[in-house]
């Protein structure tokens, strides 16, 4: 497969060959991706599993480094602060034990155990992996990924070990709670579901019986190309690279047949085959829809026709409430697909499309190599599964927020309503009455904040990603704050929508990051945030200059002009890349005055 073709690949088609071939071809011409770092501890011997990282996360945009720790070294790797994984600075680790290694009696001698003694082990095991995580975080923030264990095929207690609250899997179900328990008590430890992989692919196939014995290597083909895409779904997550639109045909997509000839009454949809088959692919798009994921449909169809069946068919499950927006008419795909990313004020990498035609996505893969797409597979039982293959939508948390976003590009529709009606954009904005609540996050807040850092890329004035451990120790910092910007107009509730981090030292406030959500631009309230940090900093007399950089990327150009249209002097310019600077005896800075200001009484503003 051609690299350029490997990148943009349903991950459905992909082989591991696929990904040894790429990591070979970008070893040699190294494409211009950012760089990412990735440390792998391990206790097994997982070599076969690098090509996948390394192909998997070249498909995320970076140009990756992986270090491979020794052999079942992990302890000596993360316990001793000069260690090879420290010199290396990954910005990830993953600390993958195979349980075998690490308990053996555990993992094949279960049967011999009596007593507490297979708690005890537990706790071991436990005590040793908390130990291990608390090491790596003693001594680096970045983000670590930890394995959970597949649960036996063969338990070595046989068809008794089900019948006992205490037998083989009983015990390691528990003991994959522990784990959990642990990874939640570190700072930006996370999961990674082993356990839920097996069960997906089959242990047989997850689990390589005889390579174990040859070389200590316990992953089959299927495992190593599963960890792989899961381990580049949390860097996606945590790195601004997840997707945020699910872009659906209609036609033997949302429903069987076609709707401008078979009517109605005479597509395929309902509760049983093949109709079901359809209803299972929307319920799966709701599920997706319930997680924060917007919903859009582009069709090559008469709207008319299309809206009848989503407002009117009895099975129909995908209803016009669900929907941010719809492109139905006889034009490209590719074309309609531009037009639905900037109706949603989103970037086409945001996009996901789903079609059965072949066509439609070669044309959309050839054209808009931005856009990820999905092509459904024969098997009309696997559609709904089709829409999770590329984990494109995977995230860390689930806040109101995302609950609520549909709503929210609905309601953008509502304001450009009162804009088409206003006579100026002085009066279209008044009308709005929008309200700012402005001060430092919550703790319930940061999980949102975090959240905001990893997926803005477009009003991102230095484009730095935080983790919920960054965020907490920056709000609680005597040399750092933290400001959120929540908002809301007379059309909708928009939530916690902007970020601004400062940074203090010898008088002067920099502002190290400040990123707002696509959602909230349009009113000034990026203008109002800016003014309303700037004047609090100033309030207290610490600071008398306040310091603002952007960093140019190929996505946060309509921010370049912010600092100059808000006051700030140019003081430094390297290429593109600005540094502005704003005095506190220049007075107040204005906040515009269709903007109110709240402030939550619990806040204490200035330190």
């Amino acid at each position: 497969m051609e690299f350029a073709a490997f990148l943009t690949a349903q991950p459905s088609a992909l082989t591991y060959l696929d990904y040894v071939e790429a990591a070979r071809a970008a070893a040699k011409t190294p494409p211009a991706l950012p760089p990412l770092r990735l440390a792998i501890l391990r206790n097994a011997t997982v070599e076969t599993l690098v090509p996948v990282v390394e192909g998997e996360l070249l498909r995320s945009g970076f140009a990756p480094a992986i270090h491979l720790g020794d052999f079942d070294a992990i302890a000596s790797e993360t316990m001793v602060a000069d260690a090879p994984l420290y010199a290396f600075a990954p910005d990830f680790v993953v600390v993958f034990q195979w349980l075998e290694t690490l308990s053996p009696v555990l993992a094949t001698r279960f049967a011999t155990l009596h007593g507490d003694e297979a708690a005890a082990e537990v706790d071991r095991v436990v005590d040793q992996t908390a130990a291990i995580l608390r090491a790596i975080r003693a001594r680096t923030a970045v983000p670590v990924l930890l394995n959970d264990f597949p649960l036996p095929s063969r338990p070595t207690l046989g068809i008794l070990d089900a019948q006992q609250a205490h037998g083989e899997s009983a015990t390691l179900l528990a003991l994959n709670a522990r784990l959990r328990d642990v990874a939640a008590s570190v700072p930006d430890v996370y999961v990674l579901g082993a356990m839920r992989l097996a069960a997906e692919i089959g242990y047989a196939e997850f689990f390589d019986a005889k390579q174990w014995q040859i070389a200590r290597a316990p992953l089959g083909r299927r495992a190593q190309v599963a960890l792989g895409r899961e381990i580049a779904a949390f860097v996606r997550a945590l790195r601004g690279r997840t997707k945020k639109c699910l872009v659906l045909d209609c036609d033997n997509t949302l429903w069987g047949g076609v709707i401008g000839e078979d009517g109605m009454d005479g597509i395929a949809l309902g509760t049983t085959y093949p109709g079901s088959c359809y209803a299972a692919l929307q319920r799966e798009a709701l599920n997706l829809h319930a997680r924060g994921v917007i919903l859009a449909l582009c069709s090559k169809n008469d709207e008319a026709d299309v809206l009848q069946v989503v407002r009117e068919h009895p099975d129909m499950l995908i209803r016009e409430e669900h929907l941010a927006t719809w492109v139905v008419n006889w034009d490209d795909k590719p074309a309609n697909l531009r037009r639905i990313a900037a109706e949603l004020n989103i970037g086409l990498d945001a996009l996901v499309f789903v079609d059965d035609n072949p066509f439609e996505i070669d044309f959309v893969r050839r054209e808009l190599t931005e856009v990820a797409t999905v092509l459904l597979p024969k098997d009309r039982a696997q559609y709904a599964a089709a829409l999770n293959e590329g984990a494109w939508f995977d995230a860390l948390t689930l806040t109101g927020e995302d609950r609520a976003r549909t709503a929210s590009y609905k309601a953008n529709a509502e304001r450009a309503r009162l804009q088409a009606s206003a006579t100026n954009i002085a009066d279209y904005l008044a009308s709005l009455e929008i309200v700012m609540t402005f001060g430092p996050p919550s703790e319930i807040e940061i999980p949102r904040v975090a959240q905001l850092s990893q997926k803005t890329n477009q009003f991102n004035l230095t484009t730095r990603r935080y983790t919920e451990a960054e965020i907490r120790a920056l709000r609680d910092a005597d040399d750092a704050r933290v400001y959120v910007m929540k908002a809301r107009d007379r059309a909708s509730e928009l939530g916690l929508v902007g970020v601004l981090v400062l940074r203090l030292a010898d008088g002067v406030a920099e502002i190290e990051s400040c990123f707002i959500s696509c959602r909230a631009l349009g009113r000034n309230l990026e203008d109002a945030f800016l003014a309303a940090a700037a004047n609090d900093v100033f309030a207290g007399g610490r600071v008398q200059r306040l310091i603002g950089r952007y960093l140019p990327n190929a996505k946060n150009g309509l921010c370049e002009a912010f600092y100059e249209k808000n006051g700030l002097a140019l003081v430094e310019r390297d290429g593109r890349a600005t540094t502005w600077a704003l005095d506190a005896a220049e007075g107040a800075v204005p906040i515009p005055p269709w903007v109110a200001v709240e402030v939550p009484q619990h806040a204490e503003m200035v330190r």
